[in-house]
């Protein structure tokens, strides 16, 4: 059922890494690209989602890391940060991997409860360890989407 201000999109990189993720920092994921965004609610400029209407909406993401460091005690985590609430998924390398690692994916679902005006936005973080990390630029393995559901 389309109704007027029924939001929709689905973003993703544009064949561009972000590369040498900075360790111990939230660090924006950037969308540049749109595959669909059905209100115009996603700003590809900002990388954030802004609910037109209260409601409940379903984001889901998939964000593949690049070059991951092993290192006792490491671990990542992306988040969905919303303007009422942090929902993060972790990975600890140390006890996952024991060797630097090619790739991992990171991904979720979550029905969130947003108001109208509350934003959303996707985030990464390295606890520790080298400034090597990247966010795989392609849109096939990096992305993020969101619908209202009620």
């Amino acid at each position: 059922i389309t109704q007027p201000k029924q939001p929709a999109f689905l973003v993703g990189k544009n064949n561009a890494d972000q590369n040498n993720i900075a360790v111990g920092t939230n660090t924006l994921i950037t969308f540049p690209h749109e595959r669909f965004d059905l209100n115009s609610d996603f700003n590809t400029s900002t990388s954030t989602f802004t609910a037109p209407v209260t409601g409940k909406y379903c984001f889901s993401s998939l964000i593949r890391i690049n070059t991951l460091d092993y290192v006792s005690g490491n671990y990542y985590f992306i988040e969905l940060l919303t303007s009422n609430q942090s929902y993060r998924k972790i990975f600890n390398a140390y006890d996952t991997i024991n060797r630097d690692s090619d790739y991992h994916t990171l991904d979720f679902t979550l029905l969130v409860d947003m108001d109208a005006g509350d934003t959303a936005q996707m985030r990464f973080y390295q606890r520790n360890g080298s400034v090597q990390s990247d966010i795989e630029g392609s849109e096939n393995y990096t992305y993020f989407s969101g619908y209202l559901v009620a």
